[in-house]
């Protein structure tokens, strides 16, 4: 049988409730530390990539414009060699109708 009781709650009550309170928000305090170091350490995980792929597309662009300097060196020296080969032409006929 219950019996419902009028006594007014003791001390000893009153401090388990709060003992109760306490383990509750510790347990929340620990779970969300918990999920802060897991966002942490996946944000550091994040972090090097993206670091990682700044880097490889700085390369990237180092090399686009190395080989745009190169093609563009290559293109220059094909046309100072082919205007060489016409001079050297060009003065081989002057010698020739000279003679």
């Amino acid at each position: 049988m219950l019996q419902f009781t009028t006594k007014s709650v003791t001390y000893a009550d009153k401090n388990e409730g709060a003992i109760t309170v306490l383990w509750i928000t510790t347990i929340i305090i620990y779970l969300l530390l918990v999920q802060a170091a897991y966002l942490i350490n996946k944000n550091l995980y994040t972090w090097s990539a993206v670091m990682q792929a700044k880097h490889l597309k700085m390369l990237r662009d180092r090399e686009y414009v190395l080989l745009r300097t190169y093609n563009r060196e290559l293109q220059f020296s094909r046309l100072m060699q082919g205007i060489m080969e016409d001079e050297d032409i060009g003065d081989t006929n002057e010698t020739t109708t000279v003679e």
